[in-house]
């Protein structure tokens, strides 16, 4: 039912009702989808209900004496996690929409709706600690409040491995060097150590390099035995890491860390990841003269 109404509320996109020619001229005459009452981009009014009625609803359902709890594995998700989600998206959509000003940054109302749903995920991480969904969105709240060292502990909850570190690097390490370029705690349960932004670009790094011969080892394999729609598939992932935005971020992002962290550091090939900044060898053989 939460969903149903957060989805109501939420309905009609908010890009479309800001390029709406009424938007221009009279924001009143939108009407929410679920309450019927004049709105602007989206309803306040329902976003409120639907995080205190999620709340509420969360608490009630972890408040059963560890029986749900109990019976789950350790890497199972809790059942009550979408509640959690869909009451901090909507403290999201309320800090965003919120243009109150305050003396104080601590008491404006933006900022309060960002802290309380970052309180809130953390409760709901700590009880269901394999919710990719809710360390997704502390990386993404604590980036947004300039917390650098908080969210690369999130980051490194993920513990994302292959092709992930291409495709949800960008979570974080996407204008890493502006947010945080020291070293912080990963604060896992299996270790407590210091690890520095160039190291995990590093290791973003070592995909993309040693892709390329895993690839061209299983395609002569794949061949061999036959196997040629694999054949297919590994070269349009070949194209895909060749080709991403991922890797090319990790190289800048690499270069402007170092900049600030070690700035008497000679600038090599290798060093940042500028060999991986080369075009894929169907577009190198193009360019080859004849």
């Amino acid at each position: 039912m939460h969903k149903l109404k957060y989805l109501l509320t939420c309905a009609l996109p908010e890009y479309e009702r800001s390029r709406s020619p009424i938007n221009g001229l009279a924001k009143a005459e939108f009407k929410c989808s679920s309450c019927s009452k004049q709105c602007g981009v989206v309803c306040k009014l329902c976003l409120e209900d639907v995080a205190s009625e999620a709340v509420r609803s969360y608490r009630s359902a972890m408040d059963d004496d560890g029986r749900i709890s109990k019976a789950l594995l350790k890497t199972d998700q809790h059942p009550a996690d979408d509640l959690s989600i869909l009451a901090a998206m909507c403290l999201i959509k309320l800090s965003l929409m919120n243009t109150e000003k305050s003396t104080e940054p601590i008491k404006n109302m933006k900022t309060t709706c960002a802290l309380q749903a970052t309180a809130l995920l953390e409760n709901a991480w700590s009880h269901s600690k394999y919710n990719f969904q809710i360390s997704l969105l502390l990386v993404r709240l604590y980036s947004y409040l300039g917390c650098g060292s908080l969210a690369m502990r999130a980051y490194y909850r993920l513990a994302l491995k292959q092709v992930q570190l291409d495709t949800l690097s960008y979570t974080l390490f996407d204008r890493l060097s502006s947010l945080h370029p020291h070293p912080s705690s990963q604060a896992t349960e299996t270790s407590s150590k210091t690890r520095t932004p160039l190291e995990q670009l590093q290791k973003q790094q070592k995909l993309y390099k040693s892709s390329r011969q895993h690839i061209t080892k299983n395609t002569w394999l794949s061949f061999k035995h036959g196997s040629y729609n694999s054949i297919f598939e590994m070269r349009e992932v070949s194209d895909m890491l060749c080709h991403s935005m991922s890797a090319a971020m990790s190289v800048i992002e690499s270069r402007k860390v170092s900049r600030l962290t070690e700035p008497g550091a000679p600038l090599t090939e290798i060093s940042n990841g500028f060999n991986l900044l080369r075009k894929s060898p169907s577009e190198e053989a193009v360019l080859e003269p004849s």
